[in-house]
């Protein structure tokens, strides 16, 4: 697969932003420990109390963020991970409606890189797309519930922050979900870390979340891919066995954030794509099935 194929449809195509629901795929975790994790698994069939728990902790976490700074690098693979897709992302966020999220990708049939980015300063919402050098505003919402982001973004705190939900209340409705709490140890020392594992769209998935030692919110995840041979289903997409592998390069839950960081003036020469409504259409992500996780 070629690098500039994966980006390709989401250069070409300039739709919009805010529809009547979000559709964000639950993400990955954990990155990669130095010494293999300690697992504590309950019984096949039988609930972990701790991994529950566990999980509740990092919803709950979530819940009580009312401001993040987050830097984050995602790769992702289908066979080699020397060949791993790199996608990096800031995300700053205050409730109850403001964002500014940048998101810089590979190149899509040229050289360079590009970028989406996203800006609510609570007055208006602005996405501009650098690959047409595009831009679309409209008035901000009361929430950000409704606004649509990338697939490719695996990270649970979208959901959680945006939908204001648990970030595996999605997951959950769509599989049955078998939880694991991890014990990883590495240069800072021993962290908990919560696997999952479930069965969806005829692949095992495994997804783990690396959760910081004092703030229980997700600061790495990873997740893999195994498909079947062959589903039988001649309806269904063939699945794709393929790797991500995020780490958060800043978190930062108290931070001193001004208006402006909220605010995004697009360059000059961008052309503005008006809308008849207050809501925009849906704006068509970079998608693959490389960055395919639980959905």
């Amino acid at each position: 697969m070629k690098k500039a194929s994966v980006y390709r449809s989401a250069a070409k195509q300039f739709t919009y932003l805010i529809v009547a629901s979000l559709f964000l795929s639950i993400p990955l975790a954990a990155s990669v420990a130095q010494k293999p994790p300690k697992t504590a698994q309950a019984a096949p069939g039988i609930p972990d109390p701790a991994a529950l728990a566990l999980r509740d902790r990092v919803a709950a976490a979530y819940r009580d963020v009312r401001s993040l700074h987050e830097k984050v690098t995602q790769r992702q693979w289908t066979i080699r991970p020397e060949n791993a897709l790199t996608i990096t992302y800031e995300l700053r966020f205050r409730r109850p409606n403001k964002i500014y999220l940048a998101i810089d990708y590979p190149e899509v049939g040229k050289d360079g890189r590009w970028q989406l980015i996203y800006a609510c300063d609570g007055k208006t919402l602005t996405v501009y797309n650098s690959a047409r050098n595009e831009y679309q505003s409209v008035k901000s919402p009361a929430r950000l519930d409704r606004v649509v982001l990338p697939a490719t973004l695996r990270g649970p705190e979208f959901i959680a922050l945006l939908r204001d939900i648990s970030p595996f209340e999605q997951i959950e409705k769509s599989a049955a979900v078998r939880y694991s709490e991890i014990f990883e140890t590495g240069p800072d020392g021993s962290r908990h870390a919560l696997r999952l594992d479930l069965r969806q769209d005829s692949a095992d998935r495994t997804l783990n979340y690396r959760l910081g030692a004092k703030d229980n919110l997700v600061h790495g995840y990873s997740i893999t891919i195994l498909p079947e041979p062959d589903s039988g289903n001649p309806f269904a997409d063939p699945e794709v066995r393929s790797s991500v592998l995020a780490t958060y390069d800043l978190i930062d839950t108290s931070p001193r954030f001004s208006d402006s960081d909220f605010r995004y003036a697009p360059p000059a020469g961008a052309k503005e794509r008006k809308t008849e409504h207050a809501s925009a259409e849906r704006h068509d992500e970079p998608q693959s099935r490389v960055s395919s996780g639980a959905r």
